[in-house]
């Protein structure tokens, strides 16, 4: 079932990114972040193919609100769709920091942020910024995420998830004598679930 199939069609497919997940204390989801490539060398420049929206969610979660309410995935963009000092910077400003809309330097509305290893986590300027605004910033060691035990846990669940759903749509789409679609679009799918359309007549549910 995971060999290769010859004589059927292949998709080919340039997209590269990296996706950041993350949790609470309280068990809620993070809103996924997706970090892409652009060639692009300003703002004004940086176009992304909308199709990678098609099968996002909102996530649901209290966090730092009187209520829940529902956020939606994030996204940031440079040339190489990595995580760079510059781009985790922003991303804690942009999604990180606007769940907290309460956070304060004062007791009871502190916010601890942990995080793993990586490009801009040792940012001083960053940890200054985030701590006149009642933030922690915990950054994690090179390899760790085997000791830090919750970091594990997640990452796992997750990275399950998708490869499970992975599978579920690959599978579908060989007994169907489809090519394996590798575009943008299908992102959302192998981490949310959903259903797949090679066409409006032929169905693929890999929920």
């Amino acid at each position: 079932q995971n060999k290769p199939r010859p004589g059927l069609s292949v998709n080919k497919s340039s997209l590269s990114l990296t996706l950041i997940v993350g949790g609470t204390a309280a068990g809620e989801m993070l809103p996924p972040h997706f970090q892409l490539t652009t060639d692009g060398q300003n703002d004004e420049l940086q176009v992304w193919n909308t199709s990678l929206v098609k099968y996002m969610h909102e996530i649901y979660g209290e966090f730092g609100n009187d209520d829940g309410k529902y956020h939606p995935c994030t996204f940031g963009m440079n040339d190489k769709g990595g995580m760079t000092k510059d781009e985790f910077e922003e991303y804690i400003k942009n999604s990180i920091i606007t769940l907290y809309p309460d956070a304060a330097d004062t007791p009871g509305k502190r916010v601890l942020l942990k995080a793993d290893s990586g490009p801009g986590r040792k940012n001083t300027d960053l940890m200054a910024y985030l701590r006149v605004r009642g933030f922690y910033f915990l950054p994690g060691l090179p390899n760790s995420t085997h000791v830090t035990q919750e970091m594990e846990l997640l990452i796992g669940e997750v990275k399950s998830v998708f490869y499970n759903n992975l599978e579920n749509l690959t599978r579908g789409c060989l007994l169907r004598r489809r090519a394996v679609p590798s575009g943008a679009e299908i992102v959302g799918l192998l981490l949310f679930g959903g259903s797949f359309f090679h066409n409006e007549h032929n169905e693929h549910a890999i929920e």
